[in-house]
């Protein structure tokens, strides 16, 4: 048997795993804003790869909301005509966990689904507005690739995994069902890890390469480093007077 310290270690081993891949990204370099000409390239190389990749991430999103959609609503029918309580558990069971899957794909959104538009709608009328458009556009495209490192990774297995293992040991020790909680959870992991391994990763990919090109990438140049604090001594009547600028 393990003692608590070592289970402590595993966990605490666990969470290092799982947020390593955030944890490893390099900060850019922000030594000079580039030029207009650059800003202007960089902007339609995110705005292709956004192009590339987002009816990809669409496509996945849609299909399995609407398989979660489907397999919850076709559960709950059988959930109310169910001819007594044993069955009634198993179904009703059955459509939480499938609802709960849906719930997780409309609260965590992927940020690459409207991207395109929201890019689109964008002005980049003058030089400043194209260097707060490109800051946007990176943001996009690296929330994009740390969502794909998040959802193909082990912590977002576990809770994937853990949701309908939950519902499965509901099953089986408030309502008795042994046989139906087994099946649940064997139907939920296999659902839920096909969804996270069907997950599109090239926009994570293509993040990767635009840093190789650009190390700057993710640097906000639309916003203007503070002034620095300067002092003087200047003429004052008869005297000097002291002036501070910041």
């Amino acid at each position: 048997m393990y003692s608590p310290s070592v289970l402590a270690r595993f966990v605490l081993a666990a969470l290092v795993l799982a947020a390593a891949p955030v944890a490893a990204q390099a900060e850019p370099i922000c030594d000079e804003a580039p030029g207009d000409r650059a800003v202007r390239a960089r902007l339609t190389e995110v705005r292709a790869a956004i192009a590339a990749h987002e009816p990809d991430m669409r496509h996945w999103w849609s299909a399995f909301l609407m398989v979660h959609g489907v397999l919850g609503g076709v559960q709950l029918t059988l959930f109310v005509s169910a001819p007594d309580d044993g069955p009634r558990a198993d179904f009703g069971m059955q459509a939480l966990s499938s609802f709960l899957g849906m719930a997780t794909l409309l609260i965590s959104t992927p940020p690459l689904l409207g991207a395109g538009g929201t890019l689109d709608a964008m002005p980049e009328d003058d030089e400043e507005d194209r260097l707060v458009k490109l800051a946007s556009a990176e943001g996009l495209l690296r929330r994009s690739a740390d969502a794909v490192s998040f959802v193909r990774g082990p912590l977002s297995s576990l809770l994937t995994t853990g949701y309908g293992e939950a519902a499965s040991l509901v099953l089986l020790l408030a309502f008795g069902r042994p046989s139906a909680s087994i099946l649940l959870a064997a139907g939920s992991a296999l659902l839920g890890q096909g969804r996270l391994l069907l997950h599109p990763w090239g926009i994570r990919d293509a993040w990767r390469d635009y840093r190789r090109r650009h190390p700057d990438a993710g640097c906000d140049w639309s916003v203007r480093p503070p002034p620095a604090l300067a002092w003087s001594f200047t003429p004052f009547g008869a005297g000097l007077g002291f002036q501070l600028r910041f």
